[in-house]
């Protein structure tokens, strides 16, 4: 536990600090002289099409949250000042940020040349190369970010493992991660820390398990005591709120946050047909 716990203080430093979220888009001018400017709907849909390609590839979600820090904090540094004005380059700067999130954190790489083929020849594989040399420059290498379900499994780590069995265990893990995929790169969460998020998701899922009060309310402080958050926060609930809405619109059946009472399976990355649009499609907007 006490592993755990140096862990997180670790991680929760490392978000508030190299891996801080900021505000891009306020950088961009108020009035800007071309329709190129890219806005959150470039964001969405390239997190979109993150997704796509990650479930064709059988990679993990975790990858499109690493791809979209990546992406933010490039945008934020000199190197990407041009990307935030020009929707093709930010094109470019996306898919080359899943790419390098793709080949430093997951088991097989993609080849540029692939990446080239599904911009649907948009992108050179030498472009792509080019790109990640800048990406990296302007992330000044910063590539390991804490992930929202590398929160989880820290603060699931501090659970004492004669209070919950296993089945309710993996039953709290398996609707937090459904949350957090079935959420990351939206817009209302975009500046939210990823241990924010963890927590709302554990406390939707805690609320959902059949677990007696006074554990779960003991879990719950442990929770908020490890990440420092205020428990009488109302972010936290804000987030929770937005994140069960998100949940019972993609079902229609609020008991998909009840594991006891439905069998519901997380996305295990088995899309059975590639990326339907090529990212080309943002700046036809």
């Amino acid at each position: 536990m006490d592993q755990s716990l140096e862990t997180i203080a670790t991680m929760r430093f490392q978000e508030s600090s190299a891996y801080v979220k900021t505000d891009w888009m306020s950088m961009i001018p108020l009035h800007p002289q071309s329709a190129t400017v890219v806005d959150m709907d470039c964001r969405s849909k390239m997190c979109a099409w993150f997704v796509q390609v990650v479930d064709f590839c059988k990679f993990r979600r975790e990858t499109v949250e690493i791809a979209l820090s990546y992406l933010d904090r490039f945008l934020l540094s000199p190197q990407g000042a041009d990307a935030r004005i020009d929707r093709s380059l930010y094109q470019l700067a996306s898919m080359t940020a899943l790419y390098t999130a793709v080949k430093i954190h997951e088991a097989e790489a993609m080849d540029p040349n692939l990446v080239s083929k599904l911009s649907r020849g948009a992108y050179a594989p030498c472009e792509i190369e080019e790109m990640e040399r800048t990406l990296l420059t302007g992330l000044q290498w910063r590539v390991n970010p804490p992930t929202t379900m590398s929160f989880v499994r820290e603060l699931m780590n501090l659970i004492p493992q004669e209070e919950m069995d296993l089945e309710t265990r993996n039953a709290l893990l398996d609707v937090t991660k459904f949350q957090i995929e079935l959420t990351v790169g939206r817009g209302e969460l975009f500046l939210a820390p990823a241990s924010l998020v963890a927590l709302a998701a554990l406390q939707n899922s805690l609320s959902s398990l059949p677990i007696d009060d006074q554990l779960s309310d003991y879990i719950s402080y442990v929770f908020y005591n490890a990440l420092q958050w205020n428990i009488s926060n109302a972010v936290v609930m804000n987030v929770q709120n937005l994140m069960f809405e998100a949940v019972t619109q993609s079902s229609n059946d609020p008991a998909i946050l009840r594991p006891c009472e439905r069998n519901h399976q997380t996305n295990k990355g088995e899309c059975r047909s590639p990326p339907d649009q090529s990212p080309r499609s943002i700046s036809a907007m």
